[in-house]
Formats: structure tokens, C-alpha cells, sequence
């Protein structure tokens, strides 16, 4: 069991230096603009060195015939806190979340920074500044020792519950704002393989703090083989995500414009100058959408153009949307564009000699493919193109 375990270690360190290798190389002629993806890249790889650390550490403890299992005590539980962390901000980055500073992520991280500092100082301080398995073993049984490492265990389970939290409602709004900001389905669905990778991780998450809450001798190889395999399939798809990363970036403006006030949060002056300002909107959105050159057909529009357009800021224009229109601008651009594809099918199902094709209407209407004008045609009429067409 030593040799499959010693292998499995050795397997799980070599590999993750190598995709830590990886991910800080690949990409290193990004340009400026790819630096926010440069910092997810980055805090994989860290993550994965940290991994190489463990991985080297217990191989050294089962070469030298010692106890490996003592480092579940308080070494490995604070390597998988910081690499939870690392992987988190590096998430949350990755769904442009307002949420992602170096500074919070910093301050996240003090807990465990000042545990150790408690544990080394206890440890030393009872031991006589003796390094060795049999101090350590004492140490561990003492009620110091004891409340210590109940205490880092307990922030883990937090800092867990809490990052699985705060991913799932940011990659949501991620999702949500890829709705409110751009047009185009095709690019909002691509978007969206951004949200899988969360999610994915957060099973990683589950999975790894499993493996040392419920450590288990037998267990514990097989383990760590099935996470070094996962980890390296999510390192290499994100990888090849950097485009569809770079697609979606704009929006990030969206997400990162904080929400107005209330209306019921506002005063009565206020009220009265949010109600001009609401009459002011409607006007000038209502002079947009019925221009003669249809505006809304633009190929691939988002909310930032059309904002530009009529003088607001996106987010308010996102929130007059929701709340007067009841949907998103994804939705709103698209019902004005079935509305003019459905004169343009009239216009050529009342004139024999017309020429335009389903095909010619869809992009004539802003669609990108005639495969999406169908399904975008058929969810808000019920009908196909073509049947709308022979009515």
C-alpha cells in the first residue's frame, strides 16, 4: 500500500507542477487587455504549487518512515484553506465579478495566517523549540492543540460554505448580465460556458474537502489521483477559454455598476426628479426604437450602444428595461426585431415578385444566422418563420 501511495503522491506533485508550469507560460504575450485573464491563469497555478508542496512534503514523511497522517492535523487543512481561497478570487475574476480584489482576497486569507502563527508559538513554546513526530504528537493531544485545530477546521467549513455562496450567486448574475448587456443569443449561450466552469470547480471544492475532513488511509491515494485528474482537465479547458473570456469582457462594465437607489428608498424631492428623469428616458428610448433606420437590427448590439445612443448609463437603461419592459435587453432588442421580421415576411407573402428570403429577413433583422432567427421566431410567436409566412 506504501508503494501505490508513495506513486500517487509523486504522480499528483509532478503533474501539478507541470500544469503550474503551464498555465504561468501559456499566454505570456497577452496583451493589456488579457490581464484580468492573466490573474485567473495565475492563481490556478499557485494553487497548484501549493499542491506540489503537500505532494513533496509527504513523500518525505513516507520515505523517512514517518507518520504522514499527522499533517491532516493542522499542514495540509492550511495549505487547502489558502488554495481554496486562490481558486475562489480566481473564479470570481473569472465571471468578472465586482467581488475580485487582491486586497480582500489578502484579507481572507489572514485567518489562517495568524492560526499558524498561534499553533507554531504553541507548539514550540510547550515543546521546548524540539522539532520532532514525537513533540508534535504531544503537542497535538494537548487542549491547545485540540481547540486549535477545531478552530481552523471550523473557518475551512466556512470559508467553504461561504465560497460556494458567494460563486453561485455571482456566476447567477454573471449569467443574468450577459442577458441584460448583450443582443446576440449565440454570444450569450457561448458566454455561459464560463458559468460551467464555477460550477465544476465548486464539485473540485467538495470533492477535495472531502478527501481531509473524511481522510481515510486506504482511500486517501485514490483520492488524490481522481483530484489531480479533475484539476487538470479544469485547467486546460479554461485555458482554451481565454477567447470566449475576452468576448464577454465588455459586460463586465454592466457588472460592476452598482445598482441604483430604490424608488421606495428615495425621498419626495428625489422621487419627483426620478419621475422627470423616468418621462426624459421613456421619451428618448421610444425616439430610438422608432427610428427610420431601425437601430435595433445592428448586428451584435449591446447595451453599451445603446446607451451611447441616447445619452444614459447602461445600468439605468438595464434597470428601466427590466422594471418598464419586464425582461432583459437581450429580450426587449430581440421582440423589436421578430416584430420587424414579422412586416418584412408580410411585405414579401403580400408581394409575388418579392426576392427576400427567411434568410435575407433574418439578417436584415440583426440576427447573426438564420438558425437563430428561427428559434428566437418560433419561442416569442409560436410559429416559424416560414409558417408565419404562408399565413
Amino acid at each position: 500500500m506504501l508503494t501505490f501511495s508513495l506513486a500517487s503522491y509523486l504522480f499528483s506533485g509532478s503533474v501539478c507542477l507541470t500544469v503550474g508550469i503551464m498555465l504561468l507560460s501559456v499566454g505570456k504575450d497577452m496583451t493589456a487587455n488579457d490581464r484580468k485573464f492573466r490573474i485567473v491563469k495565475n492563481l490556478l497555478a499557485y494553487s497548484a504549487f501549493l499542491d506540489v508542496i503537500v505532494d513533496a512534503v509527504v513523500i518525505y514523511f513516507q520515505v523517512n518512515g514517518l507518520n504522514w497522517f499527522l499533517l491532516d492535523y493542522f499542514f495540509i487543512p492550511s495549505i487547502y484553506y489558502i488554495q481554496l481561497i486562490l481558486i475562489s478570487f480566481s473564479l470570481l475574476q473569472f465571471v468578472h465579478s465586482a467581488l475580485f480584489s487582491f486586497r480582500r482576497m489578502l484579507l481572507t486569507m489572514l485567518p489562517a495566517v495568524l492560526l499558524l502563527a498561534a499553533e507554531l508559538t504553541a507548539y514550540f513554546s510547550g515543546s521546548g523549540w524540539i522539532l520532532s513526530q514525537g513533540a508534535f504528537i504531544e503537542y497535538s493531544l494537548t487542549n491547545t492543540g485540540i481547540a486549535l485545530r477545531t478552530v481552523l477546521y471550523c473557518i475551512i467549513f466556512v470559508l467553504l460554505a461561504g465560497s460556494i455562496i458567494v460563486l453561485l450567486r455571482e456566476t447567477v448574475k454573471y449569467r443574468r448580465t450577459l442577458s441584460e448587456f448583450f443582443s446576440d443569443a449565440d454570444r450569450i449561450r457561448t458566454g455561459r460556458q464560463l458559468s460551467y466552469m464555477v460550477f465544476a470547480f465548486i464539485i473540485y471544492f467538495i470533492l477535495a474537502c472531502t478527501d481531509f475532513f473524511f481522510s481515510n488511509p486506504a482511500a486517501d491515494p485514490v483520492y488524490m489521483i481522481f483530484n489531480t485528474v479533475i484539476f487538470i482537465i479544469y485547467s486546460i479547458v479554461i485555458m482554451n477559454l481565454k477567447d470566449v473570456y475576452s468576448s464577454v469582457e465588455p459586460a463586465s462594465t454592466l457588472m460592476q455598476d452598482r445598482p441604483s437607489a430604490s424608488y421606495e428608498a428615495m425621498g419626495p424631492l428625489s422621487t419627483i426628479a426620478y419621475n422627470k428623469a423616468q418621462v426624459e428616458m421613456k421619451t428618448l428610448i421610444e425616439k430610438w426604437m422608432t427610428s427610420s433606420d431601425h437601430p435595433f437590427t445592428k448586428d451584435s448590439i449591446t447595451i453599451n450602444d445603446v446607451s451611447e445612443a441616447i445619452g444614459v448609463r447602461p445600468r439605468l437603461l438595464s434597470e428601466y428595461i427590466n422594471r418598464i419592459y419586464n425582461t432583459n435587453f437581450s429580450s426587449w432588442i430581440n421582440n423589436m426585431r421578430i416584430e420587424y421580421a414579422q412586416e418584412l415576411l408580410q411585405k414579401a407573402s403580400s408581394n409575388p415578385d418579392s426576392q427576400m428570403n427567411i434568410s435575407q429577413i433574418a439578417y436584415e433583422s440583426g440576427f447573426s444566422s438564420p438558425v437563430t432567427f428561427s428559434r428566437v421566431f418560433k419561442k416569442i410567436t409560436g410559429k416559424t418563420p416560414t409558417e408565419a409566412r404562408n399565413i
